[in-house]
């Protein structure tokens, strides 16, 4: 599968809005979805690397096939991992480009499903599929995304749990201006 390189993604102006009606996970609709997870759910979950997370979700041609793209912002969280970088703390970001998964990408993975809406971080960043979607949440899996600057490729960070085969994050719709932000 071919990815599209694109060096800069300016999401600063960027104006989304959600849909009142339903979108089905095949279907790339605006969106802005965020989730901060509590020190006792942490303290449950070790290994995970991501403290809080938003994305927003933006319908529109982005060529070669794709539907719109998704930006990514997660503050790593505090695990043995995130120490050992110096990263504990910090907020990553990411652009991935989102289709509807038509092809199989011949990695193995038994929990990626044909015909579901997937977005693919540029510079073989990693990817997430999304299995679950409405005007007032989103859920996503995904084995690993590599988070940084948007200017280069690569990244510092990773959306992801340390060691983990597949991660799942749900997260609820909140106002568009905080994916402005």
């Amino acid at each position: 599968m071919r990815r599209v390189q694109v060096r800069n993604i300016t999401y600063i102006s960027l104006a989304v809005t959600l849909l009142a009606a339903s979108a089905s996970a095949e279907t790339l609709k605006d969106g802005c979805f965020s989730r901060t997870y509590s020190a006792g759910h942490l303290a449950k979950n070790p290994n995970q690397s991501v403290a809080s997370i938003l994305i927003a979700m933006v319908e529109g041609d982005a060529g070669e096939g794709f539907a719109g793209y998704a930006l990514v912002r997660a503050k790593m969280a505090d695990t043995a991992v995130t120490r050992d970088k110096g990263i504990v703390g910090k907020t990553f970001e990411n652009g991935l480009f989102c289709k509807t998964l038509d092809e199989d990408l011949g990695n193995g993975q038994d929990w990626i499903k044909l015909g579901r809406m997937t977005c693919f971080a540029e510079c073989d960043g990693g990817y997430f599929q999304v299995v679950g979607s409405d005007s007032k949440s989103l859920t996503i899996q995904t084995d690993f995304i590599t988070m940084g600057e948007l200017t280069d490729c690569g990244g510092t960070g990773y959306l992801g749990d340390d060691g983990a085969a597949q991660t799942t994050y749900k997260l609820s719709a909140v106002d568009p201006a905080q994916c402005e932000q």
